[in-house]
C-alpha cells in the first residue's frame, strides 16, 4: 500500500493532500508549482528521515554486534584458561601420583632388600660363630671352610676374611694371612683388628716404613689398646724419634702402669738426661712389681745423685735380701754412701760437729 502523503495548507494550517490545488477545509486555492514545491520538500524530508532512521539502525546493529563479539571472545577465554588449569592439575596430580608410586616401590624394593641382607648377614653370624669355636679348638680346617663359603657367597664380608687371615697367620702362611687381613680391611671401615695384625706382620718382617702406615692407623681407631702401642714404640725407637717413643710409652704406663720396657726407657731418658727425680718414679716402680738387680744399683745410683742417702742403703738391704751374691758390692756401696751422708750432714750442721762413728758390729 502506497504511503499517503499530505502538505499542509498555509492559510487554515490543515493538512491536505500533496496534489490539491484547493484547500478543502478553507476554499483556499494553490499554485501548482507550491504543491509541487511542497510536495517535494515533503519527499526529501521523508527520505532524509528515512535515511537518518537507516542509519541509527545500522549503528545500532553494529553496536550490538560489536557487543556480541566482545562477549564471545571473553566467553572464548574464560574456557582457554580454565582448560589450561585443569591440564595444569591433571599434570601436576600425575607426577604426584607417580612420585609416590615410585617411592612406594623404591621403599618396597629396599624393605625386601634389607630382609634379604638381614637373613643373609644373620645366617653368616651363625656361621661366623661356629667356625670362631672350632678356631679356637684349633681346628683350623674345618673353620677354614666355613670362612670361606661365606666369602664365596659374600666376597665383602670383612669378619670372614679377617679370621682367614688369623688362620692363615697361625700355619705360617704370612702371604696369605697379609692378603687377607688387607681385604678385611678394604670391605670394612675402621676395621682395627686386620691393622693392628698388619703392623705387627710387617714390624716382624723389618718392613718398618709399612708397619708404621698401619700402625698409626690403627692407634687412630684404638689409641689404648696396649698391643698396637707397644708396636709403636718398637718403630718410633727403631726411626729415632725420640719424642714420639717417650710420648707412647708414657701412654702405655696410662693402660698397663707397671709395664716394665716402659717404666725402663722413661727412666734411662730422665736418668740420661739428668732429670734424676724424674727417673726416680719409673725405676721404682720396676722394683716394686719386677725386681731387677740392675735396675735396683741404678736406682742406688740416681738416690745418691738427688741425695736420698737414707733411701739408697734401705734399697742396698733390699737387693742383699734378694741376691746374696751381691754381698761385697752392696757393702762397698754402702761405705761409700754412709761417708756420702755424715759429709752431707756435717755441711748442713756443721755447729754440732757431727762425727759418725763405725759400729763395730756393722759388716762391709
Amino acid at each position: 500500500m502506497a504511503e499517503i502523503i499530505n502538505k499542509q495548507c498555509p492559510c487554515c494550517g490543515e493538512y491536505i493532500p500533496v496534489n490539491s490545488t484547493e484547500c478543502e477545509y478553507c476554499g483556499e486555492k494553490f499554485a501548482q508549482t507550491e504543491t509541487e514545491d511542497g510536495n517535494k520538500q515533503q519527499l526529501d524530508d521523508s527520505l532524509i528521515n528515512n535515511a537518518n532512521d537507516t542509519e541509527q539502525m545500522q549503528a545500532s546493529t553494529f553496536d550490538l554486534t560489536k557487543k556480541t563479539n566482545i562477549k564471545s571472545f571473553i566467553l572464548v577465554l574464560v574456557s582457554l584458561l580454565f582448560l589450561l588449569a585443569i591440564s595444569i592439575v591433571v599434570v601436576k596430580f600425575n607426577e604426584i601420583n607417580s612420585s609416590i608410586t615410585s617411592t612406594f616401590d623404591k621403599d618396597t624394593m629396599q624393605n625386601e632388600t634389607t630382609d634379604i641382607v638381614d637373613t643373609q648377614e644373620k645366617a653368616s653370624e651363625k656361621d661366623i660363630a661356629k667356625a670362631k669355636r672350632l678356631l679356637s679348638a684349633q681346628n683350623y680346617d674345618e673353620a677354614a671352610e666355613i670362612f670361606q663359603n661365606i666369602i664365596d657367597k659374600n666376597p665383602q664380608n670383612a669378619v670372614a676374611h679377617y679370621y682367614m687371615g688369623e688362620i692363615y697367620n697361625e700355619q705360617g702362611y704370612t702371604d696369605l694371612a697379609i692378603t687377607s687381613y688387607k681385604k678385611a680391611n678394604e670391605n670394612k671401615l675402621n676395621f682395627f683388628e686386620p691393622l693392628k695384625r698388619l703392623a705387627e706382620i710387617y714390624t716382624q718382617k723389618m718392613d718398618y716404613d709399612t708397619a708404621l702406615q698401619y700402625a698409626e692407623q690403627a692407634y687412630t681407631i684404638s689409641p689404648k689398646n696396649l698391643e698396637i702401642l707397644n708396636v709403636l714404640q718398637t718403630l718410633y725407637s727403631y726411626f729415632g724419634d725420640t719424642d714420639k717413643e717417650i710420648e707412647i710409652c708414657k701412654k702405655i704406663l696410662t693402660v698397663d702402669s707397671s709395664n716394665y720396657n716402659a717404666n725402663e726407657i722413661l727412666g734411662n731418658y730422665y736418668y740420661g738426661n739428668e732429670n734424676y727425680k724424674e727417673a726416680i718414679p719409673y725405676f721404682k716402680k720396676i722394683i716394686t712389681t719386677s725386681y731387677n738387680t740392675n735396675i735396683a744399683y741404678k736406682l742406688v745410683n740416681t738416690y745418691k745423685k738427688v741425695e736420698y742417702y737414707t733411701a739408697a742403703l734401705d734399697l742396698l738391704d733390699k737387693i742383699i735380701e734378694n741376691d746374696s751374691s751381691e754381698y761385697y758390692t752392696v757393702n762397698y756401696l754402702k761405705r761409700e754412701i754412709i761417708e756420702l751422708r755424715d759429709l752431707y750432714n756435717y755441711q748442713k750442721n756443721p755447729e754440732n760437729n757431727w762425727n759418725y762413728k763405725y759400729n763395730e758390729n756393722d759388716e762391709y
